[in-house]
């Protein structure tokens, strides 16, 4: 099984949002907040969607304590992402989830700015799994 992008539809793919999460005006994040509210229903694990937001939300988090050695937050990224694809390849995550992460994360390892970027990423995992709660 190989890792595939989504079909394209024609409605705005979540992949397609986080990547404006990660690079739009400040200002424009609540409305990016609401379109990922007002997706379509989100069916994945509940135990995969909350792994995943703990397990990024910790990196996230940590960000300040390597600030010194990003080489090695950017490489616990890289694993961060194989777990998403992981996660996907077994089903437990929608591959429109798990490509909008890999996004995001993507973003983060090649920021020029990754103190804006966490705060950016910190919010679109934490509006993915309030989507998440919000169906179940």
């Amino acid at each position: 099984m190989s890792y595939r992008p989504p079909r394209q539809t024609g409605r705005e793919t979540l992949e397609n949002i986080a990547a404006r999460f990660m690079t739009s005006d400040l200002k424009d994040l609540p409305v990016l907040v609401d379109r990922v509210l007002n997706y379509r229903a989100i069916k994945a694990s509940e135990s995969a969607i909350r792994k995943v937001h703990t397990i990024l939300t910790d990196l996230l988090e940590k960000f300040p304590t390597y600030v010194d050695k990003l080489d090695e937050w950017r490489f616990r990224l890289s694993h961060a992402k194989l777990f998403i694809i992981y996660q996907q390849t077994r089903k437990y995550l929608p591959i429109d989830v798990a490509n909008a992460l890999v996004k995001v994360i993507d973003e983060l390892i090649s920021s020029s700015n990754p103190a804006d970027s966490v705060k950016r990423a910190k919010l679109f995992i934490d509006t993915l799994i309030t989507k998440s709660k919000m169906q179940g």
